[in-house]
């Protein structure tokens, strides 16, 4: 599942937009969930959701080569 940053969101709308596509894959495993950089809103929104849940992990740094590997793999 994606979550779009569009420019029109603030933190607020973002962190409704994570916490949602969160409880949809609450059945899951585990979750990752990939961002561009560290320290930036939807990083730092991520990190705040995701903290304390042992099946949730953020990778910061995410670019579009990393993104089709992984989809790929």
């Amino acid at each position: 599942r994606y979550v779009d940053f569009l420019p029109t969101y603030g933190t607020e709308e973002l962190t409704e937009e994570i916490a949602k596509a969160m409880d949809e894959l609450k059945d899951c495993e585990g979750i990752i969930i990939f961002t561009d950089l560290m320290g930036g809103s939807p990083f730092n929104v991520a990190a705040s959701l995701g903290h304390g849940k042992e099946n949730v992990r953020i990778v910061a740094g995410t670019n579009l080569p990393m993104l089709v590997e992984i989809v790929m793999s």
